[in-house]
């Protein structure tokens, strides 16, 4: 009787493989099964890379055993990669389980102190929403003698929040709640007083299942630190590129502190959020390539005249497209646009902060 119903729930679980569509048999796909039945009885307690080039499997699979999972790896098999990074490749895997088998991401990384610092900062804010939750990562040494990191996680099956905003027509619903996640992640790095100043569109994701929209931070790379770290060794990151005066200003008037890069995250937030909501960038970033330079002449010379003109007149720009926008309305599309313009004030008192923002989009929820 139990033989019969273990013979069952493989034959069972080897069609929910097959029904993935991730480009193998039913037959591979009943082989892996049996495969990795037999790995589990035997209760390994070291973490197991076992290639199918040494085990003959349909697939490579790896064990963690401090999670009890087992991973089926899918790169090399004709299955589209869902990303790239500057330092990193995401492929599909499948977190291997008996009744309910389902893929995630598995990105590969170099091996280098910014993967180590992540995977650090990852676990500092495990448990936290808006932000990305590695389900596991080891490293591993290549065939050829490279070492990288693997990180799995979950897989959002919107993908980024560019790709999202380009392939779908998305109900203001749906953005109110992906901006309260991306709220939520930000007051998270808050609370431990960190803040983000790489808030690319590709750097956030999203999920749709069962008419419910999610959205995490999914990088917290070399741009993500602990705000005493990032004014004493680094206070720029892709996010100041966003003209804000005061932040540069302060750094190079010796006066920078913590306040300011709050703010300044909260400033970057909302062009994250005037693409969500507007499906555009603000229209202050256009021709940005071309006038950066001038932007960083700061670095070199902070005090030039005519540099301090031009960061100025950019201020100007800016706040000429944020007032003209600046009225509280009473419906949440007003609201919700409100929010947005007084988080791109050049004004922190306008611009307040994430947690205030946080419990502003809630409430507009709630009245929905």
């Amino acid at each position: 009787m139990f033989a019969e119903y273990v013979y069952q729930l493989e034959q069972s679980t080897a069609q929910k493989l097959f029904e993935l569509n991730i480009g193998m048999t039913l037959e591979e796909a009943q082989e892996l099964v049996n495969f990795v039945e037999a790995v589990r009885a035997t209760g390994r307690h070291t973490v197991a890379y076992m290639r199918k080039e040494d085990t003959h499997a349909p697939r490579t699979i790896e064990v963690d055993p401090q999670g009890d999972q087992i991973f089926i790896h899918l790169r090399r098999h004709n299955v589209k990669q869902v990303g790239t990074g500057a330092h990193k490749v995401v492929t599909t895997s499948i977190l291997y389980d008996a009744h309910a088998p389902k893929l995630v991401a598995c990105a590969i990384v170099e091996d280098s102190a910014k993967t180590q610092k992540e995977l650090e900062t990852f676990e500092l804010f495990r448990g936290c929403e808006g932000i990305l939750q590695p389900i596991y990562y080891a490293r591993h040494q290549k065939k050829s003698g490279e070492t990288v990191y693997e990180i799995i996680t979950p897989l959002f099956n919107q993908g980024s929040l560019k790709k999202f905003i380009e392939n779908n027509d998305a109900p203001f619903e749906a953005k109110l709640k992906i901006a309260q996640d991306i709220l939520k992640g930000a007051c998270a790095l808050n609370a431990k007083n960190y803040v983000c100043r790489d808030n690319n569109r590709g750097n956030f994701f999203i999920h749709h299942e069962n008419g419910i929209y999610s959205a995490v931070l999914g990088d917290l790379g070399g741009y993500t630190d602990d705000v005493g770290q990032a004014i004493n060794h680094r206070p720029f990151g892709p996010s100041a590129r966003s003209g804000v005066a005061d932040l540069q200003l302060a750094y190079y008037e010796g006066r920078l502190t913590e306040n300011d890069l709050f703010s300044n995250y909260v400033f970057a937030l909302g062009r994250t959020l005037h693409f969500l909501y507007f499906e555009k960038e603000v229209p202050w970033t256009e021709g940005f390539d071309e006038r950066y330079p001038l932007i960083k002449q700061l670095y070199k010379t902070p005090r030039d005249p005519a540099v301090l003109q031009q960061i100025e007149g950019y201020s100007t720009e800016i706040n000429t497209y944020v007032e003209s926008n600046l009225f509280e309305g009473t419906t949440a599309e007003e609201r919700f646009t409100y929010m947005i313009f007084s988080m791109l004030s050049t004004d922190p008192q306008v611009r307040k902060t994430n947690s205030f923002w946080l419990e502003y989009i809630t409430s507009i929820i709630e009245t929905l």
